[in-house]
């Protein structure tokens, strides 16, 4: 079986993520995951070439199924008996997040009896400030197809709470939320207008919604959700102070970083995935990155299977797979050059629009020249903040600029660049094939295995999404 030579966990990841795709439909049952993980398994099967050890693989094939069962008995378990059954809360807590919402604000409050949401009309409270909270568990709302439960839960939250009342007790000065807030406010009192909003976005994960507005146009907002990019360099920056050999200081700084930026779990999957490559160099054992992807993202969904419904974690994983399994493919460093930006385009169009509703086809471009330019700008910028170096953050804020407008006059000249495409079937259906069709043959399947294999998952996720 190739995929057990090649990337083993790939198959749990796919079981896992067909059994969490039918829960959504309210056709969950226990067994779906270790089902479609043996049935990925065997499809794999190279039929050209069926001299293979199988007492050898059947170990490891039983070891799978096994792991995709206890997976499927946590889902099974989060989605039927884990509710929060308190009607009444009276507790001490932290403030770990304010954020807007339409024309309120959002506050999560983390106490040792749960986390919980609550709304404000002004943004009286801050990360980190502690409180005496009261108030009685509500629903999650649902409006149109955006479902209140999902979104917060897969941030941790147990429940809303309504008739609230607050007392505040001071400050929570060892928390990472509080030391957010103060590098936040520290940025906003020193640092220029674009690079503030980029080093926020970067350091901590808040986003400017003006700045975010023009990254959507262009295509290029990812670089502005703390994730692969952003944890790959601080890696990169943590092996360049430390040293490539100091592995666990590397690992301390790279975990800060990523507590700091608020636990994303698109950063979470990014930082699992450099950790369990760092631990497999420290053992001496060959590090393959699919299996490594595919480890993180079903350790974070068995913690919290409400992951599965993160537009952030989901694009993510579909890129982290794109990118490796696209390297593993084209070899040519001219074919990856002129196909890499359109091949992440298509193969995340299906779930972008989808929620977003229509994807810039400016991605197309944009997309081939920003992530180098944001990975210099952000390192010097940061570098600029933390020395506290006036004249080169005066510089950066002039390249942040520049940057803006030469995107802007590129936007305004070609018109066909601000064409916005639509979520259709049959688009999502060619997005879907093209995704894993690389993965395929990624994984050393012939051409015929992957066509097949990738029409017939193209053509479930368009049913089932």
């Amino acid at each position: 079986m190739l995929l057990l030579a090649n990337a083993p966990m790939l198959a749990v990841l796919g079981g896992v993520i067909a059994a969490l795709a039918l829960e959504n439909y309210n056709l969950y049952l226990i067994f779906t995951a270790p089902v479609f993980t043996a049935a990925i398994l065997i499809c794999s099967l190279n039929f050209n070439n069926l001299k293979f050890k199988i007492k050898g693989q059947a170990k490891i094939f039983l070891i799978l199924i096994l792991i995709a069962l206890a997976c499927s008995l946590r889902f099974y378990y989060k989605f039927n008996f884990n509710k929060f059954k308190s009607s009444y809360i009276d507790a001490v807590g932290t403030v770990r997040l304010v954020r807007p919402w339409g024309k309120t604000y959002r506050a999560v409050i983390d106490t040792q009896a749960g986390n919980f949401l609550i709304t404000l009309h002004l943004p009286s409270l801050f990360p980190g400030a502690l409180i005496k909270i009261q108030g009685e568990t509500a629903n999650f709302r649902n409006k149109n197809t955006f479902s209140e439960l999902k979104f917060w839960r897969a941030r941790d939250v147990n429940a809303r709470l309504t008739r609230v009342k607050i007392q505040e007790l001071g400050v929570n000065k060892f928390s990472f939320a509080y030391l957010r807030f103060k590098i936040s406010n520290y940025l906003s009192l020193n640092m220029p207008k674009l690079t503030q909003a980029y080093l926020k976005a970067a350091w901590l994960g808040e986003r400017d919604e003006n700045i975010d507005k023009f990254h959507r146009s262009l295509g290029t907002s990812h670089l502005l959700a703390v994730s692969g990019f952003h944890v790959g360099l601080a890696a990169f920056i943590a092996a360049l102070i430390f040293g490539r050999k100091r592995v666990i200081l590397i690992s301390i700084l790279l975990w800060l970083y990523v507590l700091l930026t608020g636990a994303a779990p698109s950063a979470l999957r990014a930082a699992l995935m450099f950790q369990a490559a760092i631990c497999a160099r420290l053992i001496g054992r060959p590090v393959n990155s699919l299996n490594g992807v595919s480890v993180a993202a079903i350790i974070l969904l068995f913690y919290e299977p409400y992951l599965f419904y993160d537009i952030g974690f989901s694009l993510s994983v579909i890129a982290a797979l794109t990118v490796i399994a696209f390297f593993e493919v084209f070899k040519n460093k001219f074919i990856i050059f002129l196909a890499f930006s359109p091949v992440i385009f298509l193969t995340t169009f299906a779930q972008s629009a989808y929620v977003f509703k229509d994807v810039p086809l400016a991605g197309l471009l944009f997309n081939f020249f920003a992530p180098a330019f944001f990975s210099i700008a952000f390192s010097i910028a940061s570098l600029a903040a933390v020395l506290n170096l006036k004249f080169l953050l005066n510089s950066c804020e002039q390249n942040f600029i520049l940057f803006h407008a030469i995107s802007n006059k590129i936007l305004n000249n070609f018109k066909f660049l601000n064409y916005k495409i639509a979520w259709r079937y049959d688009l999502a259906f060619i997005s879907a094939f093209i995704f894993i069709f690389i993965i395929c043959r990624a994984v050393r399947l012939d051409l015929i295995h992957a066509v097949i294999l990738a029409a017939l998952a193209a053509f479930a996720f368009v049913i089932f999404l």
